[in-house]
């Protein structure tokens, strides 16, 4: 049986963060384990909740 990721936004590459693991404002990255983030291709500054379904552009990330 293959194994199935859940399609969230949390673990698309287009989910981006901006601060450090000390809260510090850093540059935008990728963070599949931070609860909210922002989406790269959303208008900007378009808040996205980790597991919240995708759009129609996800990528996934493979960090698995």
């Amino acid at each position: 049986m293959k194994n199935k990721t859940k399609r969230t936004c949390g673990n698309c590459i287009c989910y981006l963060d901006d601060t450090d693991e000390n809260g510090n404002v850093t540059n935008y990255h990728h963070d599949r384990n931070k609860p909210t983030g922002f989406c790269a291709i959303q208008p900007l500054f378009t808040e996205r909740k980790q597991d919240a379904k995708p759009c129609k552009e996800y990528v996934y990330d493979k960090e698995d």
